[in-house]
């Protein structure tokens, strides 16, 4: 089973689902579940993060600056080669959708992105080089789908056709 959870600044939601209850304030079955599966993706998310941490291939201060920011905190991390990679879903293969840091002598950083070909620029902190990335983030980035990136164009490729009608 596949599932998109999308946060708001503002609110949370998931599956296109607002309202959580009835006039009288009664949770829903499909509320409860919807709220079961986003803490799932969630769990799944926050997983990720700690094992970017507990593998030591990414700089401290830049795990620390990128999960600060509620943007970047809510995608699925993924490293390589010391770079710092940002997913809308949460299994390998993962997208090149989202602008990516990597780090350079120095202390600084680069950013670049979302194809290995583009170079965004330098950044002498890590906090610059977040704000670089969260400048980018492509639409679709407020949600994290649980699987494959090929699976998730699949569905935002049914979900485009279904806006069509």
């Amino acid at each position: 089973m596949n599932l998109i959870v999308a946060r708001s600044p503002s609110s949370e939601f998931c599956g296109g689902t607002h309202g959580t209850g009835d006039v009288h304030g009664r949770q829903s079955a499909a509320s409860g579940m919807m709220a079961s599966m986003t803490s799932m993706v969630e769990a799944v998310v926050a997983a990720g993060w700690l094992a970017v941490r507990d593998d030591g291939r990414v700089r401290l201060d830049l795990l620390e600056a990128a999960h600060s920011e509620p943007r970047l905190r809510r995608l699925f991390p993924w490293t390589g080669m010391g770079e710092l990679h940002f997913s809308r879903c949460t299994e390998w293969p993962w997208g090149w959708d989202i602008p990516y840091i990597e780090p350079v002598k120095g202390g600084a950083y680069r950013v670049a992105g979302p194809s290995r070909s583009e170079i965004v620029g330098p950044a002498a902190t890590a906090r610059e080089a977040v704000a670089m990335v969260v400048e980018r983030l492509p639409p679709g980035a407020d949600a994290v789908f649980l699987g494959r990136w090929d699976e998730l164009v699949a569905h935002e490729a049914r979900d485009s056709r279904v806006d069509e009608q």
